[in-house]
């Protein structure tokens, strides 16, 4: 039987209520406060958010959130506009069942906006700057776009996409891969997935969240996932690289979201929009 989307975020709950219990800390008021690929919540009464994520193998989540733990609290450290781990309690990863997760501090936000975008941006300026410091290793940013191929090459990728709409992305994530374009690429230390769903809004300013995806690669990866306003508070960039990283980006969501597309209401809208933004902008080349 088919897992409805209420059970799984009762899952969720669940084992970050055990988690929390395990560490000595009492909770009687959890919320959820964002459901995408990770489910983020709030254990109330205390001031702490545990980012929730079903794990099939301990081991490989285990070592990718550490390495988001490490970057965020090397961030933490430097000062920059990052959303800090939890330091009075071990921040993990933790493990329940079939649920890995890290613990973080809560802030008080509200929701961004569009409007956001500039300030959002100055704010990853900063951080970039922060990263450039960063001693340990990242992976490439190439590493997502190919992990994007296979999926789109598997046999039983993507069952909820249409044969037709595989054949499309796939050609399109070839075609831009060998844009001459892509070539004046300088590899730096960025985010990896800085789209403003990353930003809390505080009384205090932005605060980037979900380092997941930190990895080495050209800052027009990260602008790709911003509105355009926020290329007035940016150094200038290879405009024809952004151009072309702003399509695969959309590959690139277009196949992480049609993977699952029932997993939130935001996955199915954010799946059809980069699909038919990609189909547009094809027929009118």
């Amino acid at each position: 039987m088919t897992e409805t989307h209420t059970e799984r975020r009762e899952k969720a709950i669940r084992a970050a209520v055990r988690v929390a219990g395990r560490l000595g800390m009492s909770v009687s008021a959890p919320v959820i406060l964002k459901d995408s690929n990770h489910t983020s919540i709030h254990l109330g009464p205390l001031p702490i958010v545990a980012r929730v994520v079903a794990s099939k193998s301990a081991h490989s989540a285990g070592t990718r959130l550490a390495r988001e733990l490490s970057v965020a609290e090397h961030l933490a450290r430097a000062g920059a506009p990052v959303v800090a781990p939890t330091v009075d309690i071990p921040p993990g990863p933790h493990f329940e069942d079939d649920w890995a997760m890290t613990l973080w501090e809560y802030v008080a936000h509200r929701p961004v906006e569009e409007g956001d975008g500039a300030i959002a941006a100055e704010a990853l300026r900063r951080i970039h700057g922060a990263l450039a410091a960063y001693p340990g290793q990242l992976p490439s940013f190439a590493a997502a776009i190919d992990a994007c191929c296979r999926l789109l090459q598997a046999e039983n990728g993507l069952p909820s996409l249409p044969q037709t709409d595989k054949d499309f992305l796939l050609a399109e994530h070839d075609r831009l891969r060998r844009l001459p374009a892509m070539a004046g690429a300088t590899p730096i230390a960025i985010h990896g997935d800085p789209h403003l769903g990353n930003v809390l809004m505080t009384p205090e300013g932005p605060r980037w969240t979900d380092w997941e995806s930190a990895c080495v690669g050209p800052l027009e990866w990260d602008l790709s996932f911003l509105p355009e306003m926020s290329r007035a508070v940016v150094p200038a960039v290879n405009e024809e690289l952004l151009a072309v990283l702003r399509d695969l980006r959309s590959v690139c969501v277009a196949v992480w979201c049609w993977a699952e597309p029932d997993r939130a209401p935001e996955k199915r809208e954010a799946a059809e929009y980069h699909l038919r933004r990609l189909r547009d902008r094809s027929r009118a080349a």
